[in-house]
């Protein structure tokens, strides 16, 4: 059985929180506090998904949706440590740029019609793995972008249901199909473990006062967002 802070019980928006000490890491020296604060529930999502599930290898062809979303954006970071060859998707050119600026190989506007037929062109033996947090229309062709033995994890579905799949599509490569959410006491250490040795920097949106809570929840669903939203307690 496990929980979420905030679900059922109090969330972490407080200046104090009691929680048990075997779920307490260090942080990584090289981490600002705003930036340990942004770890534990998308670096954790991320982390499962990239390297427990995907099991995402150097010189992995990856796609990570979505791009601009903290989760998305840890699981790039880590993909691309891991020595993967990443491409991105997005609503936001500017997002796009911002993806390739930290390492990301190309990225394509899930809003064009065709975006499946360009990444088709850019890897016409498909991707290894895809991490995905959306669902919805767009999942079907997802699946056809994979190569053989390629595994596609989600952890969201925030643009619904997936429509009806051929199952050809998915037998025929071997296909493996992936659901995740947040991670274990063990991952959890692991990914530490990683970020430090890696020295991989979250990337934070902004820092609002404690007192401007609502403000804060506004900007997480401001388009332009891109990374985390943290809350600073004095």
């Amino acid at each position: 059985f496990y929980n979420i802070l905030g679900m059922p019980k109090d969330g972490t928006a407080a200046e104090a929180i009691t929680i048990s000490h075997t779920l307490v890491e260090r942080a990584p020296p090289h981490l600002s506090p705003e930036e340990g604060a942004t770890i534990p529930l998308a670096g954790l999502t991320a982390w499962r998904a990239v390297s427990t599930k995907a099991n995402i290898q150097e010189g992995d062809s990856v796609l990570v949706t979505g791009i601009g979303g903290a989760t998305a954006i840890f699981a790039m970071q880590f993909a691309l440590a891991m020595g993967a060859q990443v491409v991105v998707t997005s609503s936001s050119q500017t997002k796009i740029e911002r993806a390739k600026s930290m390492g990301a190989h190309n990225g394509v506007l899930y809003t064009d019609p065709d975006w499946g037929k360009q990444l088709q062109r850019m890897y016409p033996r498909g991707f290894d793995a895809i991490i995905d947090s959306a669902g919805g229309e767009g999942f079907g062709v997802l699946a056809r972008l994979l190569g053989m033995a390629g595994r596609l994890v989600f952890f969201g579905g925030t643009r619904g249901k997936w429509p009806e799949m051929l199952p050809q599509y998915l037998f025929f490569k071997q296909i493996s199909i992936l659901a995740t959410t947040m991670g274990s006491p063990k991952e959890f250490s692991q990914m530490i473990a990683f970020i430090h040795k890696h020295t991989i920097h979250p990337v934070i949106d902004s820092i609002f006062p404690l007192e401007e809570h609502e403000a804060s929840m506004h900007r997480m669903n401001h388009p332009d967002r891109f990374g985390k939203v943290v809350l600073r307690i004095h």
